[in-house]
């Protein structure tokens, strides 16, 4: 678990980047806390009003499809919901994305499951986690309008995170929107994490 680090004092400027007027980062190896394919994650801190500690991916504009990015950020901040990661907010510079979003200090069920070979959790645990990522699920798909429901399209144990004992879902760059709450529209095409794909997605069957 991290907690925000006091900024040091004759900090290159180079170094410290500010997100809007509340939040703030060091773009320093030392603070990194994720990375993907596309960008990374750093430990940031919301200094106004007080030193909460949040998570700011850092997406550069050349690596990632903006609009892809922008249709994210959309979806994100219209969930509201206990076990879905909140967005607090979204910038960008001439070269990069910045999402500023909830600090999760518990990691991923995907870490947590290597930490218990052979990848077996007690039942009531179990039941806990699934009722939580099946809570957090019926919020998206019984969306009203005009939010419209919202299909998240990677369920994975690495998009479940960990928080004050609880769970928190998230990485919604794959989601979309159904346009029609009483008829929705069918998807096609493969898409996600393949090992964790369904086998009608994985056919490119309509879904």
């Amino acid at each position: 678990e991290q907690s925000p680090k006091p900024l040091p004092p004759n900090l290159p400027k180079s170094k410290l980047v500010n997100i809007g007027t509340d939040f703030v980062f060091v773009r320093d190896r030392t603070n990194l806390i994720g990375c993907g394919t596309f960008g990374e994650v750093y430990l940031g801190v919301r200094t106004n009003p007080s030193q909460e500690a949040v998570a700011i991916k850092v997406l550069p504009k050349d690596k990632c499809k903006p609009k892809s990015v922008k249709r994210e950020i959309v979806i994100t901040q219209a969930l509201n919901h206990p076990n879905i990661m909140r967005m607090h907010y979204a910038a960008e510079s001439p070269f990069e994305i910045y999402m500023v979003i909830e600090y999760c200090s518990g990691g991923s069920l995907e870490t947590y499951l290597d930490q218990h070979k052979p990848r077996c959790l007690p039942e009531a645990e179990i039941y806990s986690i699934l009722s939580q990522i099946v809570s957090a699920l019926t919020y998206c798909v019984s969306l009203p309008k005009p939010k419209l429901p919202v299909i998240h399209r990677d369920l994975k144990p690495d998009n479940v995170l960990f928080h004050d004992g609880m769970v928190k879902f998230c990485d919604f760059g794959l989601a979309r929107c159904v346009s029609y709450p009483e008829s929705p529209e069918l998807l096609t095409g493969g898409i996600g994490s393949t090992i964790y794909t369904a086998p009608e997605v994985l056919l490119e069957k309509e879904y």
